[in-house]
């Protein structure tokens, strides 16, 4: 053979390297099943079993759907306790309420029982038609007196009247008059409605008329 036959490459095409390249096929279908096999195996081996007593934690949303559960439970709870708390204090304010009228309407007839001699007294004065006028006014007087006392007993005081000095917490002042007489100055001369108060309160003051010192002219 020839120089050029010795150190010349196969060239391609040739079956000395065509079947060098079937062997490469082979060996890579050779590995892939190998790897496929690998992977049969991994899969056919069972998973250890889990121990009974090994706790599994809940998952992070099961945690909160827990925690959501037991603050709603919570919150109507509160919300139930809360809502019979102004169900009792309802029914213990109309409880009241309703004693408190009781309690007004007591007090209204006690004072109206007060009243009922003198007004029966007014009416038998009236209805007396053989009597002087003088007799008359001395009835009413009498019935008058009765009024005041039944007032006096229910804790009311008449506010002072002629003669008094005038006061603006007690008095309202309708007019003034002059007066010669300089001890009357600044002194109630008239009263047109009676006063009255309970305690220190004022419950209607007196309507009056208050005097004035002026010097008489000279004659």
């Amino acid at each position: 053979m020839s120089e050029r036959d010795e150190n010349t490459p196969d060239e391609p095409g040739t079956p000395e390297s065509e079947e060098t390249a079937e062997d490469q096929v082979q060996d890579g279908e050779a590995e892939v099943i190998d790897a496929e096999a690998e992977v049969v195996d991994a899969q056919a081996v069972e998973p250890e079993p889990v121990e009974d007593n090994v706790e599994v934690l809940p998952d992070e949303s099961t945690r909160l759907r827990q925690q959501l559960d037991e603050s709603s439970a919570r919150l109507r709870a509160v919300s139930k306790a809360y809502k019979d708390l102004q169900t009792e204090m309802d029914a213990f304010r109309r409880r009241q309420q309703v004693l408190a009228e009781a309690k007004a309407e007591k007090r209204a007839a006690q004072v109206v029982e007060r009243f009922f001699e003198p007004v029966q007294n007014l009416r038998r004065a009236l209805d007396q038609t053989d009597v002087s006028l003088e007799d008359l006014r001395a009835g009413v007087q009498m019935v008058l007196k009765q009024f005041v006392g039944r007032m006096e007993e229910l804790g009311l005081a008449e506010i002072p009247g002629v003669g008094s000095t005038f006061d603006p917490q007690v008095h309202d002042a309708l007019a003034q008059l002059p007066v010669t007489d300089e001890a009357m100055n600044g002194k109630v001369i008239e009263v047109y409605a009676t006063g009255w108060r309970v305690g220190d309160k004022v419950i209607q003051p007196a309507q009056v008329v208050v005097g004035v010192y002026q010097e008489p002219a000279d004659a």
